[in-house]
């Protein structure tokens, strides 16, 4: 989950409840029992987090709800680990912020709030991926909607992934859309992929 658009009437309640979940995470090494959240691969990935984040809060007034830092050297976690803290960080202000729109391949996620249904799509719609998206809503006829709305190459309802209440099929096509990435794999577009389209003209004697 790289972003995430919540309706302004629940907006705090969210932020509060997604600050609890982060609290049952536990940061350090992958051989450590218990952990939930290794290392970031290299020190400039972990440079680039640090980065987005705090230009988020000392340029675009974001609200850190819960991390935002380097966790505390204990267990294993050994000094000079590229390890940081499950962020959940309040988008206040409106405007460009480079830790919703970048792929930022860290353990932060911004919450952004709206007023209209609408407004969500177009929010979502402004970024330059489109792998996948979900919209979750107690209207199952408006979610759809919504979700064949949404410039991405797959759309869930109420759901996170296939795996969750579905089964994947390979008749499925899976793609991405803008800077995600060109091509298709599974179904008949994706075996169309492995296929060179050729035209011959005869003309009839």
């Amino acid at each position: 989950l790289k972003r995430l658009y919540v309706h302004e009437s629940i907006f705090d309640e969210m932020c509060m409840a997604l600050a609890k979940e982060c609290e049952k995470y536990k940061v350090g090494h992958s051989l450590e029992e218990g952990v939930t959240h290794g290392p970031l691969t290299t020190k400039e990935q972990l440079e680039y987090v640090r980065e987005l984040v705090n230009e988020a809060v000392e340029e675009g007034g974001a609200k850190i709800i819960c991390g935002g830092k380097l966790p505390p050297i204990t267990g294993m976690i050994q000094e000079g680990g590229y390890y940081y803290e499950p962020t959940i960080l309040a988008i206040i202000q409106e405007g460009i912020h480079r830790i919703v729109d970048e792929e930022q391949f860290g353990p932060v996620l911004p919450v952004l709030s709206f007023k209209d249904p609408i407004d969500a799509i177009n929010l979502a719609n402004a970024s330059p991926m489109g792998l996948t998206s979900s919209v979750w809503t107690r209207d199952e006829d408006l979610g759809y909607e919504l979700a064949s709305r949404l410039d991405c190459g797959t759309a869930y309802v109420n759901q996170m992934s296939s795996s969750h209440g579905t089964t994947s099929s390979v008749n499925w096509p899976s793609q991405g859309y803008k800077m995600t990435g060109m091509g298709c794999n599974r179904g008949l577009m994706g075996l169309l992929e492995f296929t060179q389209p050729q035209t011959v003209n005869r003309r009839k004697i």
